[in-house]
C-alpha cells in the first residue's frame, strides 16, 4: 500500500519529535469532529496536539491553510482526548503545527490557543 503524501508528514513530523524527545501518545485521534494528527508528551511534561501540514515547493506557506473551523475542531477533538484519557488532565496542554516544505520542518510551539477563536 502506497502511503499518501500526508501520511509521509506524519511520519517525519514524529520522527522529528521523538528525535527531540517528545514522547508519541497517538496518532490520527479521531472524533466525529475530526482528527489530530499527533498526540504527544514534551520533554518537559506538555501534552501537545500537533497539526501537521506538507507543502508543495511552489505553494506558500502550509500553516495558513489552518482557519478557525480547524483551530475549533482541534480544541474540540483535544477536549474529547483528555476526557476519555483521565491520565492527562492534569497536565498543561500546548496546540503545535509542524510544517514540511522542501524537506524543511518548521515546528511552531504554541501555533494557537482558544483566544484565537
Amino acid at each position: 500500500m502506497r502511503k499518501t503524501k500526508g501520511k509521509i508528514a506524519e511520519d517525519i513530523a514524529c520522527q522529528y519529535l521523538e528525535n527531540k524527545g517528545y514522547k508519541i501518545i497517538k496518532r490520527n485521534f479521531r472524533t466525529r469532529y475530526g482528527e489530530i494528527d499527533i498526540i504527544a508528551l514534551s520533554p518537559s511534561n506538555v501534552l501537545c496536539f500537533v497539526e501537521v501540514k506538507s507543502a508543495e515547493k511552489n505553494s506558500k506557506h502550509p500553516e495558513e491553510s489552518i482557519n478557525q473551523r480547524k483551530i475549533s475542531k482541534i480544541l474540540k477533538n483535544a477536549e474529547i482526548f483528555i476526557s476519555q484519557n483521565k491520565e492527562f488532565s492534569q497536565l498543561e496542554t500546548r496546540f503545535d503545527v509542524i510544517t514540511i516544505k522542501n524537506s524543511e520542518i518548521n515546528h511552531i510551539e504554541d501555533a494557537f490557543s482558544e483566544s484565537d477563536l
